[in-house]
């Protein structure tokens, strides 16, 4: 296959509808789920909560994931995955119509959710050097994950006006058929009978790469500065990721609809971002890295000092943009300092670690804001963000 036209005829195509479906049901997911428990509760411990529910499946998951989808069939781990999200979704709907005062079933679909999600979504990154040749991955992985970034932009900005029109529990409907659809389309992908290669000493030294990796970045300096970035923006983001509803109905006075277009619109700046680093000409990558963070702080502290919805639209999409501009220098800094042969163990180290801040920061948001309030804990969380910028000045990017 040579051509965008030959890739997207075969089973990349379908992979690609199924995809599109399902990150369209991943939209309506979070934007329904999270807007219905914040009106039926109005409770930020319990956004906050949620997010740590349907987050912790990928700290523990995560680690072993990889091994796990290397041993069976992804069609059919994509196919799994999406009937299960389904099935839940509809057990949600029809659970939480029944025991209209309980939590339970919100806890439950979370962490299905998260399980799901874990699975799912580097089973498809896995599959794809399967269905196209070599000589197309280029192509293949630029149309999914415009693809992707598109669909979570607009998918948010659909899913919010689906919902102002129709409902949420409605809508949570539409989202569990999305599901199934999405898995007639997996199920089309013909099987590929592939070799074994699964290497056992993966499987067997993890945990011995992870104590290696930890020894090799809590030596060097440059590296702890690093991790602590990466910790700092990772906690520094979780109002974003947990207190939107809150701001959006009790701050902002909106509805579902400024919900979605606040997500559609931090997308939207993740995209223009990765194409202004891509175009960057300062010259000066660690600079591009301590203005994109210290931004998204900036930006963020905005959110939180504004109660209007036009100035609140633009300090997400600037959040989103900044994201991109400080990520594509830091991330390649990382790829270029770290020596080969440590690599991936420090990688299982580092994600590892910084993960592990995300469910707990954004359990953590939702507390503080039921004490502080909303708007304060933007603004005191976004000086995480602001400290990562500073942080910046101790890495010296022309020494790689």
């Amino acid at each position: 296959m040579n051509s965008k036209r030959q890739i997207l005829l075969g089973d990349f195509g379908s992979l690609l509808v199924g995809q599109t479906i399902s990150e369209f049901g991943n939209s309506l997911f979070a934007i329904s789920f999270t807007w219905l428990i914040w009106t039926r509760t109005h409770s930020t411990i319990q956004i906050g909560m949620l997010g740590f529910l349907e987050d912790v499946p990928q700290l523990i998951l995560g680690l072993w994931i990889g091994i796990i989808i290397a041993k069976y069939d992804k069609r059919i781990i994509l196919l799994i995955s999406d009937i299960v999200r389904g099935l839940a979704i509809l057990g949600f709907v029809i659970a939480s119509s029944i025991l209209s005062s309980s939590i339970a079933p919100f806890y439950f679909v979370a962490v299905i959710e998260g399980v799901m999600l874990t699975i799912f979504r580097p089973a498809r990154m896995s599959i794809v050097p399967e269905l196209v040749g070599n000589d197309d991955l280029e192509k293949a992985n630029a149309i999914s994950i415009t693809l992707t970034k598109v669909m979570n932009s607009a998918g948010y900005a659909l899913s919010g006006l689906i919902i102002s029109i129709i409902g949420v529990a409605e809508s949570m409907i539409v989202n569990s058929l999305s599901f199934f659809i999405s898995s007639v389309f997996m199920y089309s992908i013909k099987r590929r009978v592939l070799d074994d290669n699964t290497d056992k000493s993966v499987e067997r030294g993890f945990l011995t790469k992870l104590k290696i990796g930890m020894i090799y970045m809590f030596k060097d300096k440059r590296l702890l500065v690093v991790f602590l970035i990466g910790m700092l923006m990772n906690a520094g983001g979780s109002p974003i990721l947990t207190l939107v509803p809150a701001l959006v109905g009790k701050i902002l006075k909106s509805n579902t609809v400024g919900y979605g277009l606040v997500f559609a619109l931090w997308f939207l700046g993740m995209t223009v971002g990765g194409y202004i680093a891509s175009k960057w000409k300062m010259g000066k990558p660690k600079f591009q890295s301590i203005i994109g963070f210290s931004m998204q702080g900036i930006a963020q502290l905005v959110i939180g000092l504004s109660h209007e919805i036009y100035l609140s639209l633009l300090m997400f999409f600037l959040h989103g943009m900044f994201i991109s501009i400080a990520n594509v220098p830091f991330s390649a800094f990382i790829q270029r300092y770290v020596r080969t042969e440590h690599r991936d163990n420090f990688y299982s180290v580092f994600s590892t670690l910084t993960m592990s801040i995300t469910p707990l920061s954004m359990a953590g948001s939702g507390i503080l804001a039921a004490y502080i309030g909303i708007s304060l804990t933007f603004i005191s969380i976004s000086m995480l963000q602001i400290s990562a910028g500073l942080l910046g000045f101790f890495l010296n990017f022309d020494m790689i």
